[in-house]
């Protein structure tokens, strides 16, 4: 038996006349195309490797830089309970290293960048001493020009800044009662507070009675803030919170927390 030996001319033309194309449903179809003798051939068909085209289309579909929110919830809810920080509203030393280290040690899962009392100018400064990889996991609550400039999570509305910039990825919101949570379906999750009493706002009384809250929040979208430890999240999980934010507790007397 002899074995047919294939030419550079046979391969160009396989190749040619076999084109794979892309299309949005990452099918990996393949073009109708005349045979090199004359007849119709139809390679319209679905290839064996479907699967592995799907996760290539994904993959280029996917821009660079973006963030990938599913992959995130998928590493902090194997914990099932997300853990957000919130930045002091002022100034504080060697922020930018304490930042990149409560998010590269797996301390915190997001920080929320709030400077109300910054210029644009010192916020930009702020996330460009952040290393670009944890960039992702960094929320804006004001300066929102800034999402032109950095791949950021996104956004994070407040009675502040209410209005939704056009620029953001995702969205989160402030809440302060239970009537708040609603229309949370635009929102990757929202904040309600204060639970506790404030650690970093004197006199900022808790407007909440943990023990009625249980059966009362939306599943996985409501993150406790205000006056909360770490010490608490046990309560906080049973009550029905997807997750906590910190302010004082990080940054106020108790450092030692995060920062040991």
């Amino acid at each position: 038996m002899t074995t047919r030996k294939y030419t550079n001319e046979d391969i160009h033309q396989q190749s040619a006349y076999r084109t794979p194309i892309r299309r949005n449903d990452g099918s990996g179809t393949y073009r109708m195309e005349k045979h090199p003798d004359g007849r119709d051939r139809n390679y319209n068909k679905r290839p064996d490797c479907t699967q592995i085209g799907q996760r290539i289309n994904q993959a280029i579909r996917r821009r660079p830089g973006s963030c990938d929110f599913s992959r995130i919830r998928g590493i902090t809810m194997t914990r099932n309970f997300i853990t957000i920080v919130i930045t002091s509203p002022d100034e504080v030393s060697d922020e930018a290293s304490r930042i990149s280290e409560l998010l590269s040690s797996g301390k915190t899962d997001f920080v929320h960048i709030r400077k109300p009392y910054s210029s644009i100018r010192d916020v930009r400064n702020l996330i460009e001493n952040i290393p670009q990889p944890l960039r992702s996991r960094l929320r804006l609550h004001g300066h929102f020009a800034l999402l032109d400039e950095f791949s950021l999570a996104g956004a994070h509305l407040n009675s502040r800044c209410p209005d939704a910039p056009y620029n953001a990825r995702s969205l989160t919101r402030s809440c302060h009662s239970l009537s708040d949570l609603h229309d949370l379906d635009r929102y990757e999750y929202v904040t309600l507070s204060p639970l506790y009493d404030s650690i970093s706002k004197s006199g900022y009384k808790s407007a909440f009675d943990i023990g009625t809250i249980k059966g009362k929040l939306p599943p996985g979208k409501v993150i406790a803030l205000g006056g909360v430890t770490p010490d608490r999240f046990s309560e906080l999980k049973e009550a029905g919170f997807a997750g906590a934010a910190l302010l004082g507790a990080v940054w106020g007397n108790q450092q030692s927390v995060y920062f040991d």
